[in-house]
């Protein structure tokens, strides 16, 4: 009796660390490893078949919240108002059935991982070598990402996968988060933890910088959230205030340099002017510095005289003229068509070069273009429970994983992907059993 037992718990605790295991290629490779090919089906598209699966049993099992007390009562409740206004929708709008529907509704059927993180959570007991996962695996990804990328591994991409492509900073800051809270739940020290979180945000704050400027708000909002949570902590332990603020300094200059074009080996200026030079170089790559001052009105419309935000923010206005103009504020365009205003002839260019962006890049208006006012109604109630259930577990920390992750979201594409959407609902439904 006892050995099966044994058997029964090194089961649970097998199938844990694999499921870890699995999460920490998607959160490392991204793109790459979902776009491998399995039988005909990319990887991507599997992970979706599987959390529609999750969904329904989240939908039509009766006592699912008794088994799994992983949200607040209201929650299973509401996802399924969710689904079924979504059936609504899909026969309101029905011409003919096509896997389309499937994709554009995927922000949908990934709220059902947090199923599998809750019961993960329960199968899972410390060890030692899935946090060191966990911890080592940003640090990787900064070298990889940072000219250091494998060879080997980009042929195994190019050959298997549909796609190799480098790591978005979206999902840069998606790691960056789940390994500070992840680290921070296995019961190490706060000094640890305190000095661990701050040493990853600096190290990938210039490369943010590089890249996208949603990221460098969700990072900048994640440390300042997350610092808060330590209060406490520092004002007993004064000494960790000194040391981070020393180690921050050291790693974002390295970091600087490393992700800039300025040859430091070479420099004969003084120290602070080449300093200096690298973070101006940096900044100047996405005039991050500026965009935030560049907003206007004109003709009862919010304008930027920066390209990239006034192209986003023409599209976000011209989804809800749309809306209004064909009576569909409410209930939204449906799912069987690309958002109409995607298309629009008047303003070429938005679907891009390839012709394949069909997406508003925000999160909150995909959701009201596709389900209307009545559908972000919904999902504003569903993360409200979100969070409220978190607090009570971990804290603080429950805004440190949810309002970055929302604020990069309402400004670029990732919740329509896969990997993003994975990982933030998985370590939701994982810390709604974890107390720090």
């Amino acid at each position: 009796m006892k050995s099966s037992r044994i058997k029964y718990f090194s089961l649970k605790q097998g199938v844990s660390y694999l499921v870890f295991i699995f999460l920490l290629l998607i959160a490392v490779f991204t793109r790459s490893f979902i776009g491998l090919t399995i039988y005909g089906f990319r990887l991507g598209e599997l992970i979706i078949g599987g959390c529609l699966l999750l969904s329904l049993i989240l939908i039509f099992s009766p006592n699912i919240n008794k088994k799994i007390n992983f949200t607040e009562r209201q929650f299973i409740p509401t996802f399924r108002i969710i689904v079924i206004y979504l059936l609504f929708n899909f026969f309101l709008n029905y011409e003919n059935f096509n896997l389309y529907y499937l994709k554009s509704s995927s922000y949908i059927w990934t709220v059902g991982i947090i199923f599998l993180g809750a019961s993960i959570s329960y199968l899972y007991k410390d060890s030692k070598i899935i946090t060191f996962g966990f911890f080592i695996s940003p640090i990787f990804v900064y070298i990889i990402q940072t000219g250091n990328y494998p060879n080997f591994v980009i042929d195994i991409f190019i050959k298997y996968s549909d796609k190799f492509e480098f790591m978005k900073s979206a999902d840069m800051v998606a790691i960056v988060i789940i390994s500070s809270l992840f680290v921070k739940s296995v019961g190490t020290s706060d000094y640890f933890n305190y000095l661990y979180f701050n040493f990853l945000v600096f190290l990938f704050l210039p490369i943010t910088l590089t890249t996208s400027r949603g990221a460098v708000l969700g990072i900048l909002v994640f440390w300042a959230i997350e610092s808060i949570s330590y209060i406490n902590f520092i004002k007993n332990k004064k000494s960790a205030l000194f040391v981070m603020i020393l180690i921050n300094v050291i790693i974002f200059t390295f970091s600087v340099f490393r992700v800039s074009d300025i040859d430091f080996r070479n420099q004969d200026d003084a120290p602070i002017t080449v300093v200096t030079e690298a973070i101006d170089s940096v900044s100047k790559q996405k005039n991050t510095q500026d965009v935030f001052l560049t907003f206007y009105f004109s003709d009862g419309r919010v304008m930027s005289t920066d390209p990239t935000t006034n192209w986003r923010l023409d599209i976000w206005q011209d989804v809800i003229e749309d809306l209004i103009s064909k009576n569909k504020l409410l209930t939204g365009y449906g799912y069987q068509e690309i958002i109409p205003v995607m298309t629009d002839p008047s303003a070429p260019g938005r679907l891009g070069r390839d012709g394949l962006n069909e997406h508003v890049h925000n999160y909150f208006f995909t959701i009201i273009a596709r389900g209307g006012l009545i559908n972000l109604a919904l999902f504003i109630f569903l993360h409200f429970l979100i969070l409220k259930k978190l607090i009570i577990n971990i804290g603080l920390s429950a805004y440190s994983l949810i309002v970055p992750s929302l604020l990069i979201a309402s400004l670029d594409i990732v919740m329509d992907g896969v990997q993003f959407p994975i990982l933030y609902y998985f370590f939701i439904g994982y810390f709604s059993q974890k107390k720090y």
